[in-house]
């Protein structure tokens, strides 16, 4: 191992330049030093090996397991446990922390959009029960968010995207095990402007902003993408150099 990776050891402490140097001792108690040789495991046979991998909570409020990545039951607990908010700072914690979870849930820009609106500045501070449908809504959603599948990057991606009234959203997913498994979730509010364009071009504004938002998955390979608008076949013929619509088309090419 020292031979093939001599360019990384020095010859002599004078290579290492300034620095101080330090004694250690290292107590194995009563086992005595390895003294096997290190032994590299060939990669061919990498597939053959049972890897046993146990969960590691990261203090990033995530649990990485062999399942793959989910929510730490402590910090969601945090947040089911919240009472109703009182004023807009209040609101903006419990927005904040549900926001950094927001990969893990469908439509979350829907759910929590009536919360939004109640932070804009100005807007009077009334809970309403469109409020408290959100909020119940949100705490349920992050309550029982799904275990998110690790990315295989000689796999296909997946991306379904949708679009509604006031709301588009992706998911972008794998065929893992014959089953396709959820990567993760993205969605966005619509502003006042787009929330008028007709269906078609809500579609394609989907499409282009979820390809942004998985940008580091799905660029420059090829991925299947899924929509539930036929039309938007006629983009295929579009000759239209300018406009909003020629820069979506050519972003995605």
């Amino acid at each position: 191992m020292l031979r093939e990776f001599k360019e990384l050891v020095p010859k002599s402490s004078k290579e290492f330049g300034r620095t101080n140097f330090t004694k250690h001792r290292i107590d194995t108690g009563n086992h005595p030093p390895i003294k096997q040789h290190p032994r590299r495991l060939p990669f061919a046979k990498v597939e053959e090996t049972n890897v046993i991998c146990f969960a590691v909570k990261w203090n990033l409020g995530h649990i990485i397991s062999a399942e793959g990545v989910r929510t730490d039951p402590r910090k969601v607990a945090a947040v089911k446990e919240r009472s109703q908010s009182r004023n807009v700072h209040e609101l903006r914690s419990f927005l904040g922390l549900c926001t950094y979870y927001r990969r893990f849930v469908k439509g979350f820009s829907l759910i929590a959009r009536p919360l939004h609106r109640l932070t804009e500045h100005k807007r009077p501070f009334v809970w309403t029960e469109e409020c408290e449908v959100a909020f119940t809504s949100l705490k349920d959603a992050l309550t029982s968010a799904p275990i998110l599948s690790y990315p295989d990057p000689d796999k296909e991606f997946i991306l379904d995207t949708d679009a509604s009234h006031a709301n588009v959203g992706a998911v972008l997913f794998q065929e893992i095990d014959g089953q396709e498994r959820a990567i993760a979730y993205w969605s966005k509010c619509l502003s006042k402007p787009e929330r008028n364009y007709f269906v078609s071009r809500k579609i394609l504004l989907a499409i282009v902003k979820a390809v942004e938002n998985f940008y580091s998955y799905v660029y420059e390979r090829k991925f299947l993408l899924r929509t539930d608008h036929a039309s938007l076949t006629w983009l295929l013929n579009f000759k239209n150099t300018e406009g909003q619509i020629a820069r979506w088309i050519q972003k995605l090419q």
